[in-house]
């Protein structure tokens, strides 16, 4: 498990338009920090797995890769959604 200092750092960088709704989520969402985990255990994956250059990894880097989107998807979701939602305020 990443510290929590880390894994913000490492979203922070890998998402540097949202920076603002990222810290505003990581202080008030376990669930966030979960994806963000999530997220950041799933790319380090699919970077040791090509690191091996193993052809009989590659199904399981492209379901990785697939899981990878579908993170993202849900982490800029979450950031979409409070960004409306202030904007309702």
């Amino acid at each position: 498990m990443l510290e929590e200092n880390k894994i913000l750092e490492i979203i922070l960088s890998d998402f540097p338009n949202c920076k603002k709704e990222i810290e505003i989520l990581f202080d008030e969402s376990s669930n966030f920090i979960e994806i963000c985990e999530d997220y950041i255990l799933c790319k380090n994956s699919i970077e040791d797995m090509e690191a091996q250059n193993n052809k009989n990894l590659e199904k399981e880097i492209y379901d990785l890769r697939l899981l990878l989107s579908e993170l993202k998807m849900e982490l800029l979701s979450k950031t979409d959604k409070l960004i409306l939602n202030i904007k309702k305020l």
